[in-house]
């Protein structure tokens, strides 16, 4: 019988073979805008949103390569306009087989997506996300799973 691999054991794999386009990534979204009557257990409808999220930023780098990736809004006109951001985003997903980042997959590339899809922005080539988050949670028992805390547990060369 053939067991069905992991993105994880797929991009080791490829990696190995020095295949892969491994993708690290982290996007940062707008909170959404909405009158509300409370601050406590409220509601939130479609007619109290002022201004929808849209994304800030993106920092992304290829697997290793020392050069950083980062585009957000803050000189453009209309900073809730990300199209600009979004295609170069694109062009980095396009060529990605696989894509690392900490709730990727149901946070991240979700997002990305859909704001390609309000944009009109076909999406990227396929790949395989990768996600920490995930990988965190079912084989460790960290105190927490969130980012912040895993770098400062696990990212010891980077500590002061």
């Amino acid at each position: 019988m053939k067991l069905k691999r992991t993105a994880v054991e797929s991009a080791v794999q490829e990696l190995a073979q020095g295949n892969a386009k491994i993708l690290i990534l982290d996007i940062e979204t707008a909170p959404i805008a909405a009158a509300v009557g409370r601050i406590w257990q409220e509601n939130v409808g479609l007619n109290m949103i002022d201004r929808d999220w849209y994304i800030l930023s993106f920092s992304a780098k290829w697997l290793g390569s020392n050069e950083v990736f980062y585009i957000d809004q803050r000189d453009v006109r209309d900073p809730e306009d990300d199209t600009r951001l979004l295609r170069e985003l694109w062009k980095l997903l396009d060529q990605a087989d696989f894509v690392v980042a900490h709730n990727g997959q149901r946070f991240d590339v979700r997002k990305i997506f859909s704001r390609m899809a309000i944009k009109g922005i076909h999406p990227p080539s396929p790949f395989q996300v990768i996600d920490t988050l995930i990988i965190a949670k079912r084989r460790f028992g960290f105190t927490s799973n969130k980012l912040e805390y895993l770098t400062k547990a696990l990212c010891t060369d980077h500590k002061s």
